[in-house]
């Protein structure tokens, strides 16, 4: 059994707050522009507001890492760096909330299901 030493904690746990700060700084139109153009061959919606935002009190998402809304009569996906941890954990809730675009984008959006048959169609894109 290895045991493991104080120093080797330590550089564990710059590891992760090093993660961690490159999740945060990573430019998250870039990854929509990334996933957009491989999966969904550049036909989602290009000007689709992508960003950083502290969600812990927003009473629609209780805390979550991610969400796509529409208020503004456009998809808006904003992602809570308090929750995110790792680069392909934001990767992955990007294909997620992408979903959610594509979905309102063909016209299939239910507010009521918002995970519903087109939407779990859209994340089988993904492996």
């Amino acid at each position: 059994m290895l045991i493991s030493t104080d120093a080797e904690q330590k550089r564990e746990q710059r590891l992760r707050e090093q993660e961690v700060a490159g999740v945060r700084s990573m430019d998250l139109s870039t990854v929509y522009y990334q996933i957009n153009n491989a999966s969904f061959g550049g036909e989602l919606l290009v000007d689709t507001p992508v960003y950083w935002e502290d969600l812990s009190t927003d009473k629609d998402c209780h805390g979550c890492g991610a969400m796509t809304d529409f208020d503004t009569g456009r998809p808006r996906i904003r992602f809570n760096p308090l929750k995110l941890k790792t680069r392909n954990g934001v990767h992955k809730l990007m294909q997620h909330e992408m979903c959610h675009v594509y979905v309102y984008q063909i016209g299939e959006f239910d507010d009521r299901d918002p995970h519903g048959p087109q939407w779990a169609e859209c994340m089988k894109r993904f492996p």
